[in-house]
């Protein structure tokens, strides 16, 4: 007997109701399933540094923690010395390099290598305090803060308020001051900037190699880092160190320590603005960029400020936990000797 047309329909009918079901059943369970989350370690991002930007007093470990926050990714420091030993790391490491970014490279860093292993990004440096957009590199070198550069040394200090010792010139400060912690230009960026401005507007060469042998002759000794030459003058072993007028914000508010006392001379002070650049050979692009914006936002540019004692490179802010001195007199940076000059004519004389 063969069956009955209507008896036909309702089995297509309920074929199709079937299968409509599934269908909603397995499209559901695609849209509301949870997806599996990214391991921090999939998308993490290593960046090279120096000490006191790693250290875990210093503005790293909360840098990382905010990025984590807004990528669900991990940020891995590596302490690879200052500027010079940083670049020169990652160029022996060629396409073998762990690093995605390199933070703390300065502007003479940049001008003495002339092959540096970085990228261009993308970033906006419209709202960047002016002081900080002098290099013609900005293209791939992200400026993240600045400062002023001079010679400190210890005082009693009774006056309730930084003392700022005013020089007319070199001769005077060294007549005071004789035992200086040198820095060595051959392997700090510092150390290359204070023969840079030792030497500024001397027409005569031989005039000024002759002053800095002279400073030589009387230095405490010649120390292979900014660091290295800090703890020598805090520890008692120089009577003064050249390094950054904010160094002496760091003794007063993070100390309460008054008795430093700041040099300033009348024909001004270099600075040092330094920057993070993402490197060639990164695989991890997007968040090496989110890296760079995150230390240019307003509070990233907190932290670095307050962790690291340096001004920011963004010029809204302004709300800093401590009082920075912005009354030193800035040198340009094209009145300085140029890197390959240094070179030929100082660094031999180390």
């Amino acid at each position: 007997m063969k069956p009955r047309i209507s008896d036909l329909q309702s089995a297509r009918y309920f074929m199709f109701a079937i299968l409509g079901l599934l269908i909603i059943v397995l499209v559901s369970r695609f849209l509301f399933q949870k997806k599996p989350e990214v391991s921090a370690l999939e998308c993490g991002l290593t960046v090279y540094s120096y000490t006191s930007m790693v250290a875990g007093w210093g503005p790293g470990p909360e840098l990382a923690k905010m990025f984590h926050e807004k990528t669900k990714c991990s940020l891995k420091w590596v302490d690879a010395g200052g500027a010079v030993e940083m670049i020169n790391r990652v160029t022996l490491e060629k396409d073998g390099t762990p690093a995605d970014v390199l933070m703390g490279i300065d502007d003479y860093t940049i001008s003495r290598v002339e092959a540096l292993p970085v990228r261009q990004h993308l970033l906006d440096l419209s709202e960047f305090d002016e002081r900080v957009l002098a290099s013609d590199q900005l293209d791939a070198f992200y400026p993240f803060d600045w400062a002023p550069l001079t010679f400190i040394r210890k005082t009693e200090n009774t006056t309730g308020k930084q003392l700022i010792h005013d020089y007319d010139s070199w001769k005077s400060f060294l007549e005071q001051t004789p035992r200086i912690a040198l820095i060595d230009p051959r392997s700090s960026s510092a150390g290359f900037q204070f023969i840079a401005w030792l030497t500024a507007g001397v027409a005569d060469k031989q005039l000024s190699l002759d002053t800095f042998r002279f400073v030589k002759s009387s230095a405490a000794g010649v120390f292979p880092s900014w660091s290295d030459a800090y703890a020598a003058f805090t520890s008692g072993q120089a009577e003064a160190v050249f390094t950054y007028t904010t160094s002496a914000a760091y003794h007063r508010f993070a100390e309460g320590n008054l008795n430093y006392e700041l040099a300033r001379f009348k024909t001004g002070h270099p600075y040092q603005v330094e920057y993070a650049a993402i490197v060639s050979h990164t695989k991890n692009f997007a968040n090496a960029q989110r890296f760079l914006a995150l230390i240019g936002s307003v509070e990233g540019q907190k932290v670095i400020s307050l962790k690291n004692y340096m001004l920011p490179a963004r010029t809204e802010v302004t709300d800093l936990a401590w009082k920075p001195y912005e009354d030193f007199q800035l040198q340009s940076v094209n009145s300085l000797l140029k890197p390959k000059e240094i070179n030929e004519l100082w660094i031999k004389s180390y």
